[in-house]
């Protein structure tokens, strides 16, 4: 019994060391706290529709039917993880955040409603040689507060985290090989109310 728990320790130790190098080398490259903005910093984001504000410390992306609203960074990144704070009770399905790019194609992995999206255009053949929707299990029990979203892209393979529990993965060709924005978006067919309280990406 002793032998095994002294076996245990050393297993453990390992596995600690290990976690703690991991965070260790994840450097954060991109941050964007909205809680401490007072205007949408156009030095690290573009709109391509709508008008993205602050509002009560967070970014708000207001859409109506046919008028929709997003937020893109500038920068772009590729095999990056992307750690959003958002509510989702007000997500319609157009809805989404994550990693997404259209050039050279449409591209990206990105929570949707309800789903982890993995979009690749590249591929040739049709919407679903192209694009894969994974369902988030307990997606309605995620409708109040705020949730954590961390998005892990690296080739072949998308894992997705919610409060920092393992949530769903994708792992296959589809995977995206471009780099791309971080690209928060709110409907374009509903009304909807996106509101972010911060972004980083490591």
């Amino acid at each position: 019994m002793t032998v095994m728990k002294k076996c245990f320790s050393v297993i453990m130790l390992g596995l600690l060391i290990s976690l703690a190098a991991c965070s260790a080398s994840r450097a954060q490259i991109f941050s964007d706290n909205f809680e401490t903005d007072t205007t949408f910093n156009t030095s690290l984001w573009t709109s391509v529709k709508g008008d993205p504000i602050i509002f009560t410390h967070r970014l708000l992306l207001q859409s109506t039917p046919g008028n929709g609203c997003d937020a893109t960074s500038i920068p772009t990144f590729l095999y990056r993880e992307v750690k959003i704070q958002t509510p989702s009770y007000a997500w319609s399905e157009d809805t989404s955040i994550g990693f997404e790019t259209w050039s050279p194609s449409h591209c990206g992995v990105v929570v949707t409603n309800g789903c982890l999206g993995i979009i690749n255009h590249q591929i040739a053949g049709t919407i679903s040689d192209q694009e894969s929707y994974i369902p988030i299990p307990n997606w309605s029990t995620l409708w109040t507060g705020d949730n954590t979203y961390l998005i892990q892209w690296t080739s072949g393979t998308v894992n997705l985290y919610i409060n920092g529990v393992f949530s769903c993965s994708y792992s296959g060709p589809k995977v995206p090989s471009v780099y791309a924005n971080v690209r928060m978006n709110s409907s374009n067919d509903h009304y909807d109310n996106l509101q972010v309280a911060y972004c980083d990406v490591y």
